[in-house]
């Protein structure tokens, strides 16, 4: 797709756009925000400002328009972590939808921005959030990377980048401010070591002018003046940064060959990064056959039905409800009507005292009717802290109305027994884990009292984090067909593996953000399309595949696979677990 670069100059946003084209997408435009006349550094807690007078130049070495905006101190009105959807008009975060929204008018074709977010939830709730209001795909392919996966990636991609501030405990400003990365990186190992720090800069501690890097094309930027300004000469954590004059100096012919023949290598994917997940993929991908040969066939349950619900393990004041709708879906308009009634019931009945944490969702006919119902969803549910959605198409036989089973909690008060209710709603493309685009939380952790908590995610598909687009058997590793004995296994298994791994991936993910792992798993669903139960031998299978990707046995976990008609997308197979750091009761 066409993008915008959302460009500080600093490596993150400029790596974030090298990462973008090597999963296919193309830069038009970039936008930046820049500081008023005569300031330089606003402390933004969005946008790195310090640098901004090397923008135009570097915009020029990218052979792209530049197109800004102003950021002004003092503009974070709304200091919230998941920011408001009705937020003030001079808020710092509207001047950036401001500046998208022209861009998108000047430039349609775009439909996505490119943004250098690591670690901050802060600043990429918000930039999602201007993308979900625009209709843009929010892309951040460095998002959750390690911090020295980070300095590695810089660079094996070459990108040369400059310190120009620091404000970090063990960092002297006289001592770093313009020195590369490369030259700087002992120092901020042994910082981060001594003192745990974040080794790139993720946390404040410094920040970056790219001068040089694959994408500019013909000409790279030489500082031609910096002058050093000390915000604060503490001796705890001083605070410095350059400001620059900067000129562009042509490239030679030989680097730009070296430049072209890098670029052709990430695009054609000759070059790995420890994010792409081979190591994992590898790993189960050799273990399956040996595992699946000694396992033992697992219970299979069919399609459930209205009266009984699925069990999601409600207890310690947990709520837990069954509702049906009195309309038979037989049209859009119907399904929208339904969506509407059986959440409005939901809403009476819970009250204003309890918070939902999963909605699970049976449509029959999900594959005619899912699009309405997502419609009708996202109207009905805040994109602020949503709560997991799990929707499952089933049988007319089984139902023809909508039916939701949701859990709730008791909102955080005096009294109650909740501590906290903390959402994982991330909406970015990137190689971490699938995002998702509506108002979908990918997991929520429920906090007791007592100091115990539970980790609940959504059912979630087999899903390729960068593209969102189900994976296949070639998304796993190149050796994969020789590893399962390619002419002994059908297609629509390898494809079934393919899926279940990257589920159970995107799961790890979503785990890693509350510091949990699938070691800590106590309830495992999988849910199954039955035509794929008539052609994969999924008894045996999904406690292997289980085995390989959580080295923990399938019996340790209370465990189930559960047949629906279809899953979202026509998928094979989607995955839900829980998560507890001790054992719930």
């Amino acid at each position: 797709m066409k993008t915008v670069a959302l460009l500080s100059g600093g490596k993150d946003s400029v790596m974030s756009v090298l990462m973008a084209i090597r999963h296919g997408h193309t830069p038009v435009v970039i936008a930046n925000m820049a500081p008023e006349k005569e300031v330089h550094e606003v402390d933004s807690y969005m946008y790195q400002t310090v640098g901004h007078e090397a923008i135009e130049d570097l915009a020029r070495c990218l052979e792209l328009p530049l197109r800004r905006s102003t950021v002004v101190r003092g503009q974070a009105k709304d200091q919230t972590l998941l920011y408001t959807d009705t937020p003030p008009a001079d808020d710092e975060v509207e001047a950036l939808y401001r500046l998208l929204k022209t861009i998108l008018a000047e430039f349609p074709e775009v439909r996505g921005v490119t943004s250098g977010a690591i670690l901050s939830n802060y600043q990429r709730n918000r930039v999602e959030c201007v993308c979900r209001r625009l209709g843009l795909v929010s892309l951040a392919y460095l998002w959750h990377q390690k911090a020295e996966d980070v300095l590695d990636m810089a660079e094996v991609l070459r990108v040369r980048a400059i310190i120009v501030k620091t404000a970090s405990i063990g960092l002297d400003p006289q001592a770093i401010l313009g020195k590369t990365l490369v030259e700087a990186r002992p120092a901020l190992e042994k910082v981060a070591i001594e003192y745990g720090t974040h080794m790139a800069g993720e946390g404040g501690e410094f920040e970056t002018l790219v001068l040089d890097c694959p994408l500019f094309k013909t000409h790279c930027l030489r500082v031609k003046e910096q002058r050093l300004v000390m915000v604060d000469s503490n001796a705890y954590a001083p605070s410095a940064h350059l400001v620059l004059r900067v000129e562009q100096v042509e490239k030679t012919e030989e680097e730009r060959r070296a430049d072209a023949e890098l670029l052709r290598k990430l695009l054609n994917g000759e070059i790995s990064f420890p994010s792409d997940r081979t190591t994992f993929m590898t790993r189960v991908v050799e273990g399956v056959l040996p595992a699946w040969h000694h396992s033992e066939p697992t219970t299979i349950t069919h399609s459930p039905r209205v009266d009984s619900g699925v069990d999601m393990y409600g207890s310690k004041s947990c709520s837990q409800l069954v509702l049906t709708s009195s309309i038979i879906l037989t049209t859009n308009e119907e399904v929208e009507c339904a969506v509407h009634e059986v959440l409005e019931r939901i809403r009476a009945l819970l009250g204003d005292d309890q918070a939902l944490v999963h909605v699970v969702a049976y449509l029959p006919n999900l594959t005619e009717f899912e699009s309405a119902f997502r419609a009708a969803y996202e109207v009905a549910i805040s994109p602020i802290g949503p709560p997991c959605l799990t929707i499952l198409g089933i049988s007319r036989e089984v139902s023809t109305s909508l039916w939701m089973e949701v859990m709730a909690i008791p909102k955080p008060s005096s009294g109650a027994q909740t501590l906290s209710r903390d959402v994982l709603h991330a909406q970015s493309r990137s190689s971490w884990a699938a995002g998702s685009a509506g108002p979908y939380a990918q997991a929520c952790r429920v906090t007791w009292r007592d100091g115990s908590s539970r980790v609940m995610t959504s059912a979630a598909l087999g899903l390729v984090p960068e593209s969102w687009e189900l994976a296949e058997a070639s998304d796993l590793v190149e050796n994969f067909p020789d590893n399962f004995g390619a002419r002994a296994m059908t297609t629509v298994t390898k494809t079934f593996i393919a899926q279940f791994v990257y589920a159970v991936w995107n799961i790890i993910g979503y785990g890693a953000v509350y510091r949990k792992n699938l070691r800590m798993c106590t309830h495992v669903t999988v849910y199954v399309c039955t035509t794929v139960v008539d052609m994969v031998d999924v008894a045996t299978l999904v406690p292997a595949l289980w085995v390989c990707c959580s080295e923990e046995e399938w019996k340790k976990v209370t465990g189930r696979i559960l047949t629906v008609e279809t899953l979202p997308r026509n998928a094979m197979v989607q995955i839900s677990v829980e998560l507890c750091d001790e054992a719930v009761v």
